[in-house]
């Protein structure tokens, strides 16, 4: 076994026994709250917001939570850190034996016979009608994103504590641009695959055609050097760079939680969970 098959696997078993003991404690703490609170004249309310928030907000309830969530985060570094090699044999992606291909193509058609450089249009064509679906998509998803946000922020829309009815309106209003979002990218992506197995007898046709007495033609490259240069450092330093965007991230996510908590924010979002779960959902 190597070492990173040793550092997952431990890895593994400690996250998972730790995840239990965490939902055991919690478990724990809402029977001690369910059957140890006794309010005169309340008997119904089981989970009086007081209760709760100093009990989930003890140490002893939000330090180990705060510790799994480390420990998830210590997960996806690992990840990166001490990647896993699949050696399971798998049917070859059309898509990416078609990028792969595309590199070795030339920049235009000039010295191709007539059949070749009808073959090249087409592959143009393809790839044209990629980017348009895939721009089409993305401004989908770019306004159904900002007509949900008008919509959320927008204090009128939860201007009542009937939480129930609030969630079901942001419901009937966000679906139809969710649906509507996934439908687009599914569709892109279908349209994608279709076409990238059709293209790619094309391109392999093409790649053959430079070669010459056994050798392959030199395919000038025509993108300015310092981003070709660029190109070979993102792909020779590819893990530290994912490595280096995901501690951003989360430097950014902690930033934000931290303003949260010095602004009063996180109490809020607390309070609002409790009421949820007590009036919404309908416990207690």
């Amino acid at each position: 076994m190597t070492t990173s098959h040793r550092v997952r696997f431990w890895y593994g078993i400690f996250l998972s026994v730790f995840t239990v003991a965490v939902g055991i404690l919690f478990l724990a703490t809402v029977a001690d709250i369910y059957f140890g609170v006794q309010i005169p004249g309340a008997e119904e309310v089981k989970f009086p917001s007081e209760i709760l928030r100093a009990k989930f907000g003890s140490a002893q309830i939000l330090a180990p939570f705060i510790l799994w969530i480390v420990a998830v985060i210590v997960g996806f570094v690992l990840s990166v850190v001490f990647p896993i090699a699949l050696n399971e044999k798998r049917k070859p992606d059309a898509v990416k034996s078609l990028s792969r291909m595309r590199k070795r193509m030339p920049q235009g058609a000039e010295g191709l016979s007539e059949e070749l450089q009808s073959d090249f249009a087409r592959v143009r064509k393809y790839e044209l009608a990629r980017i348009i679906l895939w721009c089409v998509s993305a401004a989908v998803c770019l306004a159904s994103a900002i007509a949900t946000c008008v919509y959320v922020f927008n204090k009128t829309n939860f201007a009542t504590k009937d939480y129930n009815g609030h969630m079901l309106d942001m419901a009937r209003f966000v679906l139809p641009f969710v649906v509507v979002s996934f439908a687009c990218c599914i569709a892109v992506a279908i349209y994608e695959l279709v076409s990238a197995k059709k293209e790619l007898p094309l391109v392999k046709k093409i790649v053959a055609a430079i070669i010459v007495g056994g050798e392959k033609q030199e395919v000038k490259s025509k993108m300015p050097a310092w981003i070709q240069k660029f190109k070979a450092f993102c792909e020779r330093h590819d893990k530290w760079i994912l490595l280096g965007v995901r501690l951003a991230v989360l430097v950014v996510a902690i930033v934000f939680i931290a303003v949260g908590i010095v602004n009063g924010g996180m109490n809020d979002v607390f309070v609002k969970a409790i009421q949820i779960c007590r009036e919404c959902i309908g416990i207690g």
